[in-house]
């Protein structure tokens, strides 16, 4: 599923309604290709696909850039997650769910209260028409298709006396990180050597931690700040990043589950290239900074490849490992004109990078 705005010669991204585009049969050279119309100005938060009603055909969940929505048509309010249904002869329906909208800059799904089906996380990024209401992480529980909005923490009393600014993240995904089959939360928003007065709140979490949080689940469907491990050091070169995007990966075939962060740097400019981090799971709830150990070139100031929202776990070379594949790249410096192509390959659980022009 691909966002098409109405782009001119003045930049419109977020300023006109745009198009949804589906691409039939996308990765075997499909060619038709289905426009719909929708009424969002922006779907920069996070798009992804899950089995929301249980019917063996995945949705589309869009969680908002609400700062578009808002500002640039003060008539508009701020909307919650969207949710787009496509049936086999490619007619669509979509619902906007009706619980508190955020200003997203990432989103995730999963069975967090093991009950078998899908529900949502929702955490802000700023903001944007937001009030008090909104400072902090909420749920949609699934119940058999019906939503019922909660405060993520079941503990959020206790959060909310500590950290009266609450949460702000850019990016946050769902993985069972310890094989309990339970679902754990890694989220974060800045790591490195950072400047405090940037941050939107000066009391939120992580103006006091900068570094990459596992929340740690228990099939309840909530989670507790009192269960957490903060990754320290999580940024070696102790440089201001961004993080942009988490994958999940066990690149050591040790059994257990790692991390990768994709980040952009703040400086020179905002969003200056990218930059590719490793966190070896030690099996006891800690991790280990490995990234220099097992990349031979993990970081890039823009000079061949933009910032990357997503990053994927994927055998490219066939040969029976994940190797990993950037995607949703691009950069808000649009005079940099990168490589046609780039992945990384595992090469027994080390990472070569391969610039395909």
């Amino acid at each position: 599923m691909y966002r098409i705005d109405n782009c001119s010669a003045q930049y419109s991204v977020g300023r006109t309604p745009g198009k949804f585009m589906i691409i039939d049969n996308y990765y075997n050279g499909g060619t038709d290709k289905y426009y719909f119309d929708t009424d969002y100005l922006s779907m920069g938060g996070s798009t992804h696909l899950n089995d929301i009603d249980n019917d063996g055909d995945f949705e589309i969940i869009i969680y908002p850039n609400n700062r578009h929505e808002y500002d640039y048509d003060n008539s508009l309010v701020a909307r919650d997650i969207l949710i787009v249904e496509v049936d086999q002869s490619f007619n669509l329906t979509q619902y906007e769910l009706p619980f508190t909208p955020f200003d997203f800059h990432d989103g995730t799904s999963g069975d967090i209260d093991n009950d078998g089906d899908i529900d949502l996380i929702k955490i802000r990024v700023g903001q944007y028409a937001q009030d008090i209401n909104q400072y902090y992480p909420k749920v949609l529980i699934n119940n058999n298709g019906v939503f019922q909005e909660e405060y993520l923490l079941e503990n959020h009393q206790e959060f909310k006396e500590l950290f009266p600014g609450g949460l702000i993240v850019t990016s946050y995904k769902l993985a069972d990180l310890n094989n309990d089959g339970n679902l754990d939360l890694v989220l974060s928003l800045n790591i490195g050597n950072l400047d405090h007065s940037q941050h939107l709140e000066g009391q939120d979490f992580f103006y006091y931690n900068d570094d990459l949080l596992v929340l740690w689940g228990n099939g309840s469907g909530k989670f507790n700040t009192n269960n957490l491990t903060l990754i320290e050091d999580s940024n070696y070169r102790n440089e201001h990043q961004i993080v942009l995007s988490f994958t999940f990966t066990d690149f050591d075939s040790d059994g257990d589950i790692d991390i990768i962060s994709s980040s952009t740097f703040n400086t020179p400019n905002y969003y200056n290239g990218f930059a590719l981090n490793l966190f070896r799971n030690n099996g006891n709830k800690s991790f280990t900074d490995s990234t220099q150990q097992h990349f031979d070139e993990s970081y890039d100031y823009g000079s061949f490849f933009y910032e990357m929202y997503s990053l994927y776990s994927v055998d490219v070379d066939k040969d029976g490992d994940y190797d990993l594949v950037p995607g949703d790249a691009h950069s808000w410096n649009l005079s940099r004109i990168p490589i046609d192509n780039l992945y990384w390959e595992n090469n027994s659980g080390n990472f070569s990078i391969k610039k395909i022009k």
